[in-house]
Order: C-alpha cells, then structure tokens, then sequence
C-alpha cells in the first residue's frame, strides 16, 4: 500500500519493482490520499484478503485497522515522522508498541522509538532505494560529469522554506560580494516559497535558473551537468535520497548536518550546521577553489548498499521474519 505522489510513492514504486523481478505477486494500492466511500472499501478489501502480506509504505490509520480486522499480517515501513495530536497520536504510538516496523534510517528509528517512550523498541533497519539505473552510465573514472554548459550550484527539492533554498540563496549573495559571483545555479522543484526564492534570485549576483518540477531521468541528466549540488535543509530530514542521487552522478555535495543526511551521505559529502549563511559560503568557496579529490571506490560502494534488488531483499527478511512469528503463535 502506497501514499500518493513524492519520495514515498517513488520508494513504493521501485520496491514493487524489485519484488517482481524476484517472481513476488505485488498489488499497489493507495489507500491515504483516495476517500474511502464503500466501493473503494470493496476494492481494497478484495486486494488485502488474498496478501500473505500487507507491506505499508507509513503509519496510516485508516489501512492499518482494516488490514488489523481481515486478520492479515502487516509490516510498516517508515520514511517520515508521526504526525497527529490528541486520541490520533495516542493510537498511534499503541500501535508502534505493538506491530512490526521498518526505518528508512537510524535518526527515524531513535525518534520513533521516542514517541513510544520504548528505547529499546525493535525496529529493523533498511535504508531508502536509489534508483541507480536511471543515472547510467554511472559516473566515474571513465564517465566523467558533462561540463558544459553546466551548473555550477544545484540544489534539488520542494521550494519550501524547510529544505532551506532561501540559506543558500544568501549565501550566494554573500559569495558575490566577496568576488565569486557570476555562478550558474539551478533550482529543481517547486513549491509555494518559489516566487520568495525567485525575488531573492534576482538580487544574488548570480545566475540562479528555476528549472520547475522535472522527471526522474531529466534530474538525473541537470545533475550530471552539476558541480556541486547543496541540501540546505533547515528541518530534521529523516534520511535523504537527494544526497544518493548526487554522489551517484559525480557531484560534490554539501548539506546541512541535520536529521538523516550524515548517515546518508556518510564522509562523502561536506556538513554545515543548519541556517548558518556564512557557514555555507565558506564551504561553497572551498568547493570551488579546493575541491576534495573523489574517492570512486569508497563512492560507488557507499551506493551498492542502497540498490533496490538489495532493498527489497531486506525487506522480504523482515516479512518472512514477520510470518515465521505469525506461525508459531
């Protein structure tokens, strides 16, 4: 069972995938977004019934108390925080303290397991998908980035101010005052801060292009023209795919040292606190003018742990885990 459109439903999309390549059965189903009226309940009922298993891409009430009364056993796979108040959030944390679950990072799991008030709550570790195909050739010693025309900076996201797009927009004001200005910067995305972002592009000293919301491939393409790509993130990012997908494409990367972005980037990638402008300059201009030889080996084995077929494999251990439980109660 999947959300709707974002990283989730990307995440969702590839496993199936992976699950399939393995001669699995998969049913997708969106049950968060679609209302659920009777037929839709019919729908996802006959879907459900026949599962050995009910994988499901987030903590949803709804599916989960379904799945619970058709008495079909159910893992979690976590990607972002509990969100909800009151008797909702309650229920939820009852919930952790008593199913199986999945963290797409140790940060998510340590803030789960805050939220059940169980330190020692098990919650399985799988790391997200990188969907490595769509960046072949795979960057390295033989295939180098394209550089021309090339982007100088990108940054990659939705334009909220969370993901921290108005941080790096002062910080490449602030590079130009000091004489490094005339940069080509990409923004990839959208979202409602992106007529703020524009404005503040405008008065950067640099030239700052908004390319809007691209498919996969086409980001895959704008980042193998790029530098550096910089994750400015101002909230608790719980992992990052973001990072994957610029180390996959040959890119320097620096982010803010927040959330899950070290344990996804790990020593491959340089770390700013969050929100600090002049913390950032410093590290673009250091990008720029010492740049940190890549290390292709350590680089593209830091990536092997994040392929689909392996992803997927992970989870069908914690599944069979989940059903091997379920047999001898």
């Amino acid at each position: 069972m999947r959300y709707g459109m974002g990283g989730v439903e990307t995440q969702t999309e590839q496993l199936a995938r992976a699950f399939r390549v393995m001669s699995h059965q998969v049913c997708e189903l969106e049950t968060y977004h679609l209302p659920w009226g009777l037929t839709r309940l019919i729908h996802v009922c006959r879907a459900v019934l026949p599962a050995d298993v009910v994988l499901s891409m987030g903590l949803s009430l709804k599916t989960w108390l379904l799945v619970t009364l058709l008495g079909r056993p159910v893992l979690i796979s976590h990607h972002t925080y509990l969100g909800g108040d009151g008797w909702n959030l309650r229920l939820k944390r009852w919930i952790l303290r008593r199913s199986l679950h999945v963290a797409n990072s140790v940060f998510l799991a340590e803030k789960l397991r805050e939220l059940a008030d169980l330190p020692r709550l098990p919650i399985a570790l799988i790391h997200p998908c990188c969907p490595l195909e769509c960046l072949a050739p795979q960057v390295g010693p033989d295939h180098p980035p394209m550089d021309s025309p090339g982007w100088d900076v990108t940054f990659v996201g939705r334009h909220i101010p969370d993901k921290g797009g108005q941080v790096l927009l002062a910080a490449l004001e602030k590079l130009a005052a000091f004489g490094c200005g005339s940069m080509a910067v990409a923004f990839l995305g959208a979202g409602p801060a992106q007529a703020e972002w524009q404005r503040l592009s405008l008065a950067c000293g640099q030239r700052v292009s908004f390319l809007g919301s691209l498919p996969a491939s086409e980001v895959a393409v704008e980042l193998r023209r790029s530098r550096l790509v910089v994750i400015p993130s101002l909230w608790q990012e719980p992992f990052g795919v973001v990072m994957l997908e610029a180390l996959a494409a040959g890119c320097g990367v620096i982010a803010s040292a927040v959330g899950g972005l070290p344990e996804a980037g790990a020593q491959l990638a340089r770390y700013v606190p969050p929100g600090d402008v002049e913390a950032l300059a410093d590290a673009i201009r250091n990008e720029r003018t010492r740049p940190v030889p890549i290390d292709w080996a350590a680089r593209h084995a830091h990536l092997e742990r994040f392929r689909p077929e392996r992803v997927a494999q992970l989870h069908l251990q914690e599944i069979n885990r989940l059903l091997a439980a379920r047999a001898a109660a």
